[in-house]
C-alpha cells in the first residue's frame, strides 16, 4: 500500500468523483449518509467477481461484520469501525492511493488478505448463518455513530493496519513491512490471554513445508537431513517476534515463512518430533496496528474507542475531515 496525502480538498475530490464514474448498486442504512455526502468506495467483490460503488457508511459497517465479533464491546466495535473507514479512504487513487493491487479500477476488494474483509446482507446470511443479523446491526451502528471519522497523522490519512491478536504486544512496522512508520510503533497489548486467538499449535510434515516453499528456487530442504538441521530461527524483534530464520541454506523473513506456511503469526517456538515441526504460535496475524482482542480487552475494561485508537495508532488524531458530511 503507497503513501496517501488526505486534506480537506482531496475528500472533495474523492466524492466527486466517486459520485461521477460509478452507478448506485447499493441501499440500505449507509445510503442515507452517502446521499447527504457523496461518500461512495469503489469495491471489487471476490466471490460476486464483480466491481461495486458502495456507499461509505454501508461499506464500512460490513467491513466492521466481516472483520470483528459482534459480540465484542461496543467501543472496539466503534474503533473497528474508524480503522477501515481509514484504510478503505487512504488506498483510494482519489486521496493519492493506489487501490486495489489485485483488482485494477477498485479502491478496496472484499478479501481479508489483501485489502479488507467486506459482507453485504446476502453474503452475511451465506457466511455467518444465524449470525448474520447481529452482525451486520453491529456494524451499522457502529458505522452510524462513528460517521466521517477518520485517524490521520499530520494532515494525511494513516495505514490503518490491524490484526486480530497481537499475542500480548503489537509490533514496529518495519519488523514486518520495508520501513518505518512513525504512528505504527509496538505498544503493549494487555489482556488478551483468555482470547482463542492468543495461542496455537500446528503440526506440519517437512514434506508439506518443501511443498509450501517449493516455487522458492534459493530454497533447498532434503529428505535425508533432519528437520532441526534444516530449519534455524536467526533473530527475533523485541516482541519475540521471528524476523529472520535459516531454510536449508536460505535466511528468509519471519513474514514469508509465515506467509509460505499459513502459520497464524511470525510468534512462534519450533519443536521436532521426527519428520514433523510442531509449531507453537502466539498471537494471530501480522501483528502492526490495531489488535482487535486488545481493543475489547481495552473496552471492556472501560475504554473508548477514541483512547483505543490513540493507544493503537501512536500520535494518529480522529478528525471529520472538511467535505465531510456527517
Amino acid at each position: 500500500m503507497r503513501k496517501a496525502i488526505c486534506t480537506g480538498a482531496s475528500f472533495v475530490a474523492l466524492l466527486v468523483l466517486c459520485a461521477c464514474f460509478f452507478p448506485a448498486q447499493t441501499g440500505g442504512a449507509g445510503e442515507k449518509v452517502a446521499e447527504e455526502s457523496g461518500a461512495y468506495v469503489a469495491v471489487y467483490d471476490v466471490s460476486a467477481e464483480r466491481l461495486e460503488r458502495v456507499a461509505l457508511e454501508e461499506y464500512v459497517g460490513g467491513v466492521v461484520a466481516a472483520e470483528m465479533p459482534s459480540e465484542y464491546h461496543e467501543e472496539a466495535l466503534k474503533a473497528q469501525a474508524v480503522a477501515a473507514r481509514t484504510f478503505a479512504l487512504f488506498k483510494s487513487p482519489a486521496n493519492g492511493g493506489g487501490g486495489c493491487v489485485r483488482h485494477p479500477g477498485a479502491d478496496v476488494c472484499s478479501s481479508a488478505s489483501c485489502c479488507q474483509g467486506y459482507l453485504t446482507e446476502a453474503r452475511a446470511r451465506e457466511r455467518l448463518g444465524e449470525r448474520a443479523e447481529a452482525a451486520m446491526a453491529a456494524g451499522r451502528r457502529a458505522a452510524e455513530s462513528t460517521a466521517g471519522e477518520v485517524l490521520m497523522f499530520r494532515g494525511h490519512l494513516i495505514r490503518a493496519l490491524y490484526h486480530a491478536c497481537a499475542g500480548g504486544h503489537t509490533e514496529n512496522a518495519e519488523n514486518v513491512y520495508s520501513s518505518a512508520i512513525a504512528y505504527l510503533r509496538g505498544v503493549s497489548s494487555p489482556g488478551e490471554e483468555e482470547y482463542p486467538q492468543y495461542s496455537y499449535t500446528t503440526e506440519i510434515p517437512m514434506a508439506a513445508i518443501q511443498e509450501a516453499l517449493a516455487d522458492r528456487e534459493d530454497v533447498l530442504l532434503l529428505d535425508e537431513l533432519a528437520p532441526e538441521d534444516q530449519l534455524e530461527v536467526i533473530e527475533r524483534s523485541e516482541t519475540g517476534r521471528v524476523t529472520r530464520i535459516r531454510v536449508g541454506l536460505t535466511a528468509l523473513t519471519g513474514t514469508e515463512f509465515r506467509r509460505a506456511l499459513g502459520l497464524r503469526s511470525t510468534n512462534f517456538e519450533m519443536e521436532f518430533s521426527g519428520k514433523t515441526v510442531i509449531f507453537r504460535t502466539i498471537g494471530y496475524g501480522h501483528g502492526v496496528g490495531m489488535s482487535q482482542t486488545g481493543a475489547d480487552a481495552m473496552a471492556a475494561r472501560g475504554a473508548g474507542y477514541e483512547e483505543i485508537l490513540a493507544w493503537y495508532y501512536t500520535g494518529a488524531e480522529l478528525k471529520v475531515p472538511a467535505g465531510v458530511a456527517v
